[in-house]
């Protein structure tokens, strides 16, 4: 269980892929060096030889030189759209907009290629007896032009991210991902009353931090295994204090068993990304900055309370007591009410001096009320 969540951090992680990638081209610029492919004398193939060692190295160097060039500019921009999406809206959004595959993509061809044509350029100065492959330079300058493509896509698609109707777009898909899956959770749900216990035994958390979606189904294991009803004490993405009651278990069980069940339950520095919760809180954040003085934006306060009020209206919370093959998990759902509530409030507060907003913000209490009634 351990690995699984291990595993689950590394696959999360914005430095996955373009590591992953950089990592091929270091490989395959070995395995150049290395493995001879004998195709001096194939057919077409003999015409993009480069054998020359002053030419080879002179290709490297502006290779390098170029590409690293690009990649420094490309931060650059990185930076500049995070810290004007930070002044503007919520630095909240940072782990949704780092977390863009195509951007990951591109940093990993960038500095793959950079790499490449590094250790190639080693592998010639080093070379006294011209056995370097002379097909390395053709293949450098392949790997070069396509990172210049990709630099092009890359300024097409960071200009476009700065947008906020995209951010919003995004944020809203995130955040109706994570409905999905608490509408999954929901064909699970299950009777509290068939797993009531003489006895309870509370468990502390031993740390502070977020809540974060749990393992349910390995949780719903651990119950069907030991025959023991496990119960959520806390709302899913709230922050715990240390010695916090975390959940409270039917009967004592093992050192080693706890063990699991905490670590199907991680509690982590991060703010949960996966939770509906918490797409209804960035757009409440945004809506909030956008209303204020410094800023003086109500059209992006409106667009927030929009989709904000879709959201709310698709919104289920996770079932009470949840069936997993068997095992039986009880939690502690955040409730529409309460959650409406929270959302309101505080929008009422900072927009009650606008009467733009205000109207917004009554007609979507009114719809939410009307098309959930609906439903």
């Amino acid at each position: 269980m351990q690995t699984k969540v291990i595993l689950k951090k590394i696959s999360n992680s914005i430095a996955l892929l373009p590591s992953g990638l950089a990592l091929c081209f270091c490989l395959f610029a070995i395995l150049l060096n290395v493995i001879d492919l004998g195709i001096e004398n194939d057919g077409i193939l003999k015409y993009f030889l480069i054998t020359a060692k002053e030419d080879n190295q002179t290709i490297y160097s502006f290779i390098i030189g170029g590409i690293f060039t690009l990649t420094i500019f490309s931060y650059t921009m990185v930076m500049n759209v995070l810290n004007r999406n930070i002044n503007n809206y919520s630095p909240r959004l940072i782990p949704l907009l780092l977390s863009e595959k195509h951007h990951q993509l591109i940093l990993g061809v960038t500095s793959g290629t950079i790499i490449y044509a590094m250790i190639m350029a080693a592998a010639v100065s080093l070379d006294t007896n011209d056995s370097h492959p002379a097909i390395g330079a053709c293949i450098g300058i392949l790997f070069a032009i396509i990172s210049v493509f990709l630099f092009i896509y890359f300024i097409h698609s960071i200009s476009q991210s700065i947008h906020i109707n995209k951010i919003f777009k995004d944020m809203y898909n995130r955040t109706l991902k994570n409905q999905k899956w608490v509408d999954k959770l929901n064909q699970k749900k299950g009777n509290e009353e068939e797993i009531s216990t003489n006895e309870t035994i509370e468990i502390f958390s031993q740390h502070c931090g977020y809540i974060q979606k749990p393992d349910f189904e390995s949780l719903a294991k651990i119950s069907k295994e030991h025959n023991l009803p496990i119960k959520l004490e806390i709302h899913l993405g709230e922050f715990v204090y240390r010695d916090q009651k975390l959940l409270s278990l039917g009967k004592k069980v093992s050192d080693k068993t706890l063990r699991r069940i905490l670590k199907a339950l991680p509690i982590s520095n991060e703010v949960p990304m996966d939770l509906v919760e918490t797409g209804i809180k960035h757009f409440v954040e945004v809506a909030v900055k956008a209303s204020s003085p410094a800023i003086n934006d109500p059209g992006t306060s409106r667009t927030a309370i929009e989709y904000l009020s879709q959201i709310l209206i698709d919104y289920q919370p996770i079932p009470e007591t949840i069936h997993i093959n068997g095992g039986i998990v009880v939690t502690k759902p955040l409730q529409f009410e309460t959650l409406q509530n929270w959302c309101f409030v505080e929008m009422d507060r900072y927009m009650h001096d606008d009467p733009l907003l205000v109207k917004v913000l009554e007609n979507a209490k009114r719809n939410i009320a009307r098309y959930r009634t609906q439903s």
